[in-house]
């Protein structure tokens, strides 16, 4: 059975998406997409045209887009931005973003509660960037209560034409301040206090800071922190120096909760129920409310509800008794996240959760099947040896998945980060298998540990000590190759589509010849016995 066209009736939420993304870009141009969606549409009833009419539609709904995001750019009466060129302000607030860690500095993103001024302390909404002096203390990590003390500012505009405009880009966010704090002792953060906020986030950071308890029982400080970053996405105290291998090469996203984490998750537990008996719409509604508990325990990072949320409408297809597609699934997961917060747009994490995916689901597409025909052909060494098959399958999977993955993410690491790694290949094949194991045995060791299982959690550290060992092991190798990485120019965005263009070309030109060149499947059975 072959796939439909990318843009097919087969996929209809994949257009709409891509409509309404195009109408977030375009918010300045409201009146004009109102009125080609308007005349398109009337033209197509008036003369019924069936394709003007779907024109139209999709002209509705980039015009959506772009009334979303233009009501999501008007700064509320409160918002911290209205104490911008004042005296120095005190604001409280939780960290609502990853912290990007630099040698002398760390930025977050805060939603801000309260200002404390010369006036006393009022309330206060909105977010705020800010730029944090790094001392010897512990990082903000997101979800932390943070408290800063400096100086709110806005934005800087482009100041030279065709330059950086920080102003607009923050305010495609929804952030109109930003603030500067140049000395350690100018901030602090902590953990959640038990009555600080909600009830489901006060249940992640107690079941978060008892993930941290009890690695820290069993594991040295490094190992600990690398698990809890592997599992939870929190890594802001692990040390600099294993920090900057996993940056180096490309591997960092194994220690911020994301796409390839909830779906080894969903792997890991669809498959065990599977193996126990379970139907597929049983373990597929299991793994779905597993993963919306996954994602509450990982403090609802936006890398992890983005995850969790395409896993968990995929998984939706068996509930609902249909084939579940990739594409449709992805297209709606972005959609929701648009139509939620429109200037998701805008966050180098969706772009590379989304970009990465896309070309993963490209690829996988076009080479797996030819990939598991060519193993379960019965006159290669591999199908006759069912364990030699199902390695076989795997480790071509892998491979390919991770060279997926390296394609999708390249031009747009290279846009924000001004890296290039080519040792990220090498990295992710060595360190993406060992990922599946660590999160098994963190799981059981976390559980037991919080049980108070006896013998169970030494057992899993001293299964744990060797992987996360090995982990560290090969960062730190491939960090040290030659031309593990280097620093590259931003690329335009024009030169990226170009890219994003060529390797669909390329993925099709491919998808032709393979589907030409695949082999039949012969399958090796023994002769009729004759009937006498």
């Amino acid at each position: 059975m072959t796939s439909p066209p990318l843009f097919s009736p087969q996929r209809p939420v994949l257009p709409l998406a891509v409509a309404f993304a195009i109408g977030v870009l375009l918010a300045n141009w409201i009146v004009v997409l109102i009125a080609i969606a308007c005349s398109v549409a009337a033209a197509g009833c008036r003369f019924r045209k069936p394709r003007l009419i779907a024109i139209g539609i999709l002209a509705g709904f980039a015009a959506a887009g772009a009334l979303r995001q233009a009501s999501s750019m008007v700064v509320p009466a409160d918002d911290i931005s209205r104490f911008a060129g004042r005296t120095i302000v005190t604001v409280r607030g939780t960290v609502a973003s990853d912290p990007d860690i630099h040698p002398r500095v760390v930025t977050v993103v805060a939603e801000i509660h309260t200002v404390e001024t010369t006036d006393g302390i009022r309330p206060c909404s909105g977010s705020i960037y800010c730029t944090l002096a790094r001392g010897d203390g512990s990082l903000p990590d997101y979800g932390y209560t943070i408290e800063a003390r400096g100086k709110v500012e806005r934005p800087e505009p482009a100041s030279n034409p065709g330059g950086f405009d920080e102003r607009g880009y923050l305010a495609r966010r929804a952030i109109f301040s930003t603030m500067t704090v140049r000395r350690s002792g100018g901030w602090s953060a902590r953990p959640m206090a038990a009555n600080a906020e909600s009830l489901p986030r006060r249940i992640s950071a107690r079941l978060r800071s008892s993930l941290a308890q009890t690695a820290a029982h069993q594991l040295n400080r490094t190992e600990a922190s690398l698990l809890a970053g592997i599992m939870v996405g929190s890594r802001t105290e692990l040390p600099h120096a294993v920090s900057d291998d996993f940056q180096l090469t490309g591997t960092s996203h194994i220690l911020a909760t994301a796409g390839l984490h909830v779906g080894l998750v969903a792997w890991l537990l669809h498959g065990a129920m599977r193996r126990f008996g379970a139907s597929r719409r049983t373990a597929a509604g299991i793994t779905i409310v597993a993963l919306l508990l996954y994602a509450m325990v990982a403090g609802g990072r936006p890398s992890v509800v983005r995850a969790v949320l395409v896993t968990d409408l995929f998984l939706a297809g068996y509930l609902l008794g249909r084939e579940a597609d990739a594409w449709n699934s992805l297209a709606l997961a972005a959609l929701i996240l648009l139509v939620y917060r429109p200037g998701s747009l805008f966050d180098v994490g969706f772009q590379l959760s989304f970009a990465t995916v896309g070309v993963i689901v490209a690829v996988m597409g076009v080479v797996g099947t030819p990939m598991d025909t060519w193993m379960r052909n019965g006159r290669n060494g591999f199908a006759r040896i069912g364990s030699a098959r199902r390695i076989g399958q795997f480790g071509l999977n892998l491979a390919a998945l991770t060279v997926a993955a390296q394609v999708g993410s390249a031009p747009l690491v290279a846009r924000y980060f001004n890296l290039a790694s080519p040792s990220g290949v090498l990295a992710n094949l060595l360190i993406v298998p060992a990922l599946a194991p660590i999160l098994a045995l963190g799981f059981v060791l976390w559980a037991a540990g919080a049980l108070g299982l006896p013998l169970i959690p030494e057992a899993g550290a001293l299964a744990l000590r060797p992987l996360l060992a090995f982990v560290m092991g090969a960062a730190r190798t491939c960090s040290e190759l030659p031309l593990a990485a280097f620093p590259v120019s931003s690329p335009g965005w024009m030169l990226i589509s170009l890219y994003y263009a060529g390797v669909a070309a390329l993925l099709r030109a491919a998808h032709v010849r393979l589907r030409a060149a695949t082999p039949v499947v012969i399958v090796d059975e023994p002769a009729p016995v004759p009937v006498t």
